[in-house]
């Protein structure tokens, strides 16, 4: 015997993951809210082939002066990577660590996998609420 979901299931499966997804999100920028804005300049960046044609890119170096010291620092950059050696880029960093760096391909990687899965969740809610609907 087959037990389906019921509409009010896939809503508060909807919802747990959607709240979860936001509460994500609000506490990453709350703990990175103290960190400061600097300019940095890509030095190097490391590319990893994987194909003929298919290209991924692991890291890029930046270098950046924060109190008046200079310093470097290898970040992974993932698969959403336009700079290009020597371009000027925005990074914020922890003041009372410099080296710490905001990570942005975490918070990329949280909004893509929880949207899918309100996208996914919300799909099968209105599929379910349909599909009642002609029975």
């Amino acid at each position: 015997m087959k037990k389906e979901i019921s509409n009010k299931q896939w809503l508060v499966i909807a919802l747990v993951i959607f709240v979860a997804a936001v509460m994500c999100l609000t506490g990453y920028k709350i703990y990175t809210s103290d960190y400061v804005s600097v300019n940095a300049e890509v030095t190097n960046i490391s590319v990893r082939t994987t194909g003929k044609k298919h290209r991924q890119v692991d890291y890029e170096e930046l270098q950046y002066v924060y109190n008046e010291k200079d310093y470097t620092l290898q970040r992974d950059i993932g698969f959403l990577n336009s700079e290009k050696i020597g371009d000027k880029v925005e990074i914020k960093i922890d003041p009372e660590n410099p080296t710490a760096i905001e990570d942005q391909s975490l918070l990329r990687m949280l909004c893509i996998v929880s949207s899918v899965f309100f996208l996914i969740s919300a799909f099968l809610a209105i599929k379910s609420f349909k599909s009642r609907g002609k029975d």
